[in-house]
């Protein structure tokens, strides 16, 4: 359920719109850039739909847009289930979004999966789509943070808000197979829009307790700079994304990971393999997880399982390759971080606004 709002708090979101509308006419660009995130633009999928198609119906300057994450049961939903097809919240939200989406001179999405996604949901955007991954780069700084690496330790990383898609429990199962030098990092606190995230947290919690864990999970809560991002990411032995499938176009987390020489196991999300689509990058990550649920416990009811045993042995193959100059994956990921660097990023983006413009961006900062 999504935070209901009162006509004050729309009232109020609108004079923010009002406000920024007001501002970039002021500056008179030669082209907006929007960054969208659902919650940029309301509480709930359907009123932050209604209110970026009300704020693109206002912006009288050319603009692109790039998603960030694209709802998929809202724009593609299963031809097995009627009812949603035929919700009709669903289907004003999605008329919405689409129209606010085709109101841009560009749409970028950081996946071709996503690309896939929108173009299955409408035709009428197939020309303006670009994909443009985004940008890899090591996060700078010096800092202390609250932990100190002990020298036999061997730390798995976490990078990141504590939400719920992040399949922080998957990652609590995997270190019960793991030697007992190994450290789980859970780098980041409560995502500020998270519903009820102390409900999330205890679950964690419970998981560690019941597999005799507490001694090795370090909980560093809220992440305030670059700098204490930099000193766990530094120290990383290799990093974990087990997310599951939440639409999501890319990863800024997995984009920061990639600029370290370390293992990355991931799950089958489409915003893992942003970076694995080309002949020479696609063993620049590794899939351990399943992107599809949660936990992988065997039941009666459920045969086909994830095997924790089987992913614990990977991770000793994938720390010496890592380590290999001439191993496939540390070939693959120096490729990454060369055809993805923030340089080659800016290029790309460079090359959008100036289709948008006709060329008028030419040479610009």
């Amino acid at each position: 359920m999504g935070t209901r709002r009162s006509f004050g708090d729309k009232y109020k979101l609108h004079k923010d719109f009002r406000r920024i509308l007001q501002k970039i006419n002021e500056i008179d660009p030669d082209i907006v850039h929007i960054q969208h995130e659902f919650v940029f633009f309301g509480s709930g999928t359907s009123r932050s739909c209604v209110n970026f198609d009300w704020f693109t119906k206002r912006l009288r300057h050319p603009f692109v847009v790039t998603m960030h994450t694209l709802p998929v049961k809202l724009l593609n939903p299963d031809k097995r289930k009627l009812l949603r097809r035929i919700d009709p919240r669903r289907l004003i939200s999605r008329f919405h979004l689409i129209r606010a989406m085709e109101r841009a001179r560009g749409v970028i999405l950081h996946s071709q999966s996503t690309q896939r996604v929108l173009m299955q949901a409408t035709k009428s955007l197939s020309d303006k789509i670009s994909v443009c991954p985004l940008p890899i780069g090591k996060v700078e700084g010096t800092s202390a943070g609250i932990y100190t690496k002990q020298a036999s330790d061997v730390w798995l990383t976490i990078i990141g808000f504590v939400s719920r898609y992040k399949g922080h429990l998957s990652a609590v199962e995997l270190l019960s197979h793991l030697p007992n030098n190994f450290k789980l990092v859970i780098a980041g606190g409560f995502h500020p829009k998270e519903g009820n995230p102390e409900a999330y947290w205890s679950s964690i919690l419970s998981k560690a307790d019941q597999l005799n864990l507490s001694d090795r999970i370090l909980f560093t809560d809220f992440i305030k700079t670059k700098a204490e991002q930099s000193y766990y990411m530094e120290r990383t032995d290799a990093f974990l994304l087990p997310y599951q499938e939440v639409g999501q176009s890319g990863s800024a987390v997995l984009a920061d990971c990639m600029a370290y020489n370390v293992p990355i196991i991931t799950s089958d999300a489409m915003s893992m393999i942003v970076y694995r689509t080309e002949s020479d990058t696609c063993f620049s990550s590794s899939i351990l997880f399943s992107s599809t649920q949660e936990s992988y416990r065997q039941t009666d009811a459920q045969r086909e399982v994830f095997d924790f045993s089987l992913a614990a042995s990977q991770l000793e193959r994938l720390f010496a390759a890592m380590q290999d100059q001439n191993s496939v994956q540390r070939k693959h990921r120096k490729t990454v971080q060369t055809r993805f660097s923030l340089e080659e990023t800016c290029s790309r983006h460079l090359r959008i606004y100036n289709d948008v413009l006709g060329g008028k961006a030419s040479g610009r900062n």
